[in-house]
């Protein structure tokens, strides 16, 4: 008796372990289909900074903010500036940028 019900709590503890692995590590990774990876380069003009992390730039297609990580374009990008901005569009809607072109 004491075997079968230390055999029944053993296969119970795998499973509980086994589902919660496998639910973490879905909940971790981005499905592909929401990844959006084609470059788009339009050409504008560098208007100024929102935050640390976005700014706004004239294109011909209208006004457009753009997102970036790169601390070193916070410091470097000047106003009234034409620069080529390569960037890539998230499911969510924003412009986020792969690279800055003179």
């Amino acid at each position: 008796m004491k075997i079968q019900k230390i055999t029944v709590l053993s296969f119970g503890l795998i499973g509980v372990l086994l589902s919660n692995s496998h639910s973490a590590a879905g909940a971790t990774s981005l499905p592909v289909k929401n990844v959006v990876t084609v470059q788009k380069p339009i050409s504008g003009t560098f208007i100024g900074w929102a935050d640390k992390h976005s700014f706004e730039a004239k294109t011909p297609k209208g006004y457009k903010v753009f997102q970036t990580f790169n601390h070193w374009y916070f410091t470097h990008l000047k106003e009234g500036q034409n620069y080529t901005y390569f960037n890539v569009t998230n499911r969510y809607g924003q412009n986020i940028i792969i690279k800055i072109n003179k």
